[in-house]
């Protein structure tokens, strides 16, 4: 069965006793819902202060970490900058000031290990990991996809110098 979220939800992510989907109203608006049993759900409300929340969005430390639009023009090459909030209501999302590749990456994908307490957030054009959400450093890997597991991140896929390598990268520390 499926649970209507009032919206065109792209991704959820489950923190906090709650589950959030960031993704498209009806309309061209974007917009978060919550739901605390995964059945019912909050109408998709219109982030107040975010053109888009259309990529990345993972939980780690009390803190949902998503990616979308920098809101300054709705076309493809836009920067994509990096937004928290502790709740995910449409109305708390921060704008973290961070660039994170451009709208049109072909993948992303996110991962927070609580091992090392570090977020780690992968587009087909750039990575970069967080202690806190807040500040964000740069890493020398790009991907498809990453996860966490055997106490190590591991990337799918892109590096920066030889795109469309088909290797698989992982790190024990989320630094090299």
């Amino acid at each position: 069965p499926g649970y209507s979220t009032g919206m065109l939800p792209y991704y959820v992510a489950y923190g906090n006793g709650r589950f959030v989907a960031i993704g498209r109203n009806f309309g061209r608006t974007y917009s978060s819902s919550y739901s605390t049993n995964g059945l019912t759900w909050t109408a998709g409300e219109n982030v107040t202060n975010v053109c888009a929340l259309s990529g990345i969005i993972v939980f780690g430390n009390g803190l949902f970490v998503a990616t979308g639009d920098d809101g300054t023009t709705s076309v493809a090459g836009t920067t994509t900058v990096i937004y928290t909030s502790t709740t995910g209501a449409a109305s708390s999302w921060t704008n973290r000031g961070t660039t994170i590749g451009v709208v049109g990456d072909i993948s992303r994908s996110g991962v927070y290990s609580t091992d090392l307490g570090l977020f780690l957030l992968v587009t087909s054009s750039t990575a970069k990991t967080s202690p806190d959400g807040a500040t964000w450093t740069t890493r020398s890997v790009s991907g498809n996809d990453c996860t966490w597991a055997n106490e190590r991140f591991f990337v799918t896929g892109i590096n920066n110098s030889n795109v469309g390598n088909g290797t698989i990268y992982y790190s024990y520390t989320g630094v090299t």
